[in-house]
């Protein structure tokens, strides 16, 4: 059974402009990485695979809304400036934009907003899966392989290092002091 016959449908994303079995593979590509093992988690890995889907067409947009504005500027561009670079025509096209464009405005409030719908999803599915999104019960490659090590007490008990100045190594005895002959102070003239 797929994936994509339990879920959401091709349908309910993609425009007719975008590919259907791009999205498939993507969303299928979610289901094998997170494996639901019930609806709730289906219903998030839907959740999961929706805002990217979203969130890919609004970066884009973006994309696309900067390119015809540099495009269109292009003209007046070359007249302006004896030289620039495609940063200096980027930056002004943005400026442009981010100045006039509701539409600009609205895509950047629906990347802001689908970024926290996944990150949001991703969380959930942690949380119900105790912190382990992907369903594995094996310890990672860095990880002790007895439980009741922790980094605390798995190292060797280090030197301490300090920026104060050193003790004498007997401790409790006095060291010995140059004799009064030895450190006289010769008398000034």
């Amino acid at each position: 059974m797929s994936a994509i016959d339990h879920a959401i449908s091709d349908k309910t994303l993609t425009l007719t402009n975008e590919s259907i079995d791009l999205f498939k593979h993507m969303h299928g590509a979610y289901f094998d990485l997170f494996q639901p093992a019930n609806q709730m988690e289906l219903d998030i890995v839907c959740d999961i695979a929706a805002a990217r889907w979203r969130l890919r067409r609004i970066w884009r947009y973006q994309t696309a809304m900067l390119d015809v504005e540099m495009d269109n500027q292009a003209p007046q561009f070359e007249k302006r400036y004896a030289t620039y670079d495609e940063d200096m025509r980027g930056a002004t096209a943005f400026s442009a934009i981010a100045d006039s464009s509701k539409g600009y405005a609205t895509a950047l409030r629906t990347d802001i907003h689908l970024t926290r719908t996944y990150r949001r999803a991703v969380d959930d599915l942690r949380r119900r899966r105790g912190g382990n999104v992907l369903n594995e019960n094996k310890i990672s490659q860095n990880e002790p392989e007895s439980q009741s090590l922790t980094p605390l007490n798995s190292t060797p008990d280090a030197k301490k290092i300090s920026t104060e100045p050193e003790e004498p190594e007997t401790v409790g005895q006095v060291p010995d002091l140059p004799n009064a002959e030895e450190t006289k102070i010769p008398k000034a003239s």
